[in-house]
């Protein structure tokens, strides 16, 4: 194994909750890097980061769930041609909205969790 990314999806704009889960990441899975940005349809906010952490599909479904992502996101994909179960995480930076394609804002994370603010990068 190697180095994971792992995202984390919220759709809600409770920024105390999400600023805690991104302090929660930097304690416990030592990231190489942490990034926030503003969901593509603006509801919430995507968090990405890279951990040096050795870890299983199966503990990246776990930590997912203990850091409030989405729970219809976490999940496994079965392959019919193989009979082989898939680790999937996906957070699309791109959404077709009322035919209008809306983008994720990146935001400046050590000011959103000093004071809250969504400052883009």
């Amino acid at each position: 194994m190697s180095p994971r990314i792992l995202g984390l999806d919220y759709d809600h704009k409770n920024k105390p909750l999400v600023a805690s889960f991104i302090r929660s990441i930097k304690k416990n899975y030592s990231p190489e890097w942490i990034k926030l940005d503003i969901s593509p349809s603006g509801r919430g906010y995507h968090v990405r980061f890279k951990t040096p952490k050795d870890l299983t599909d199966k503990e990246c479904l776990w930590i997912r769930r203990l850091l409030g992502d989405d729970p219809y996101r976490i999940s496994v994909i079965y392959n019919d041609l193989n009979n082989t179960w898939s680790y999937r995480d996906v957070l699309f930076t791109a959404k077709l909205i009322d035919g209008k394609i809306y983008k994720s804002i990146p935001i400046d994370i050590d000011i959103f969790l000093k004071t809250g603010e969504e400052v883009p990068l």
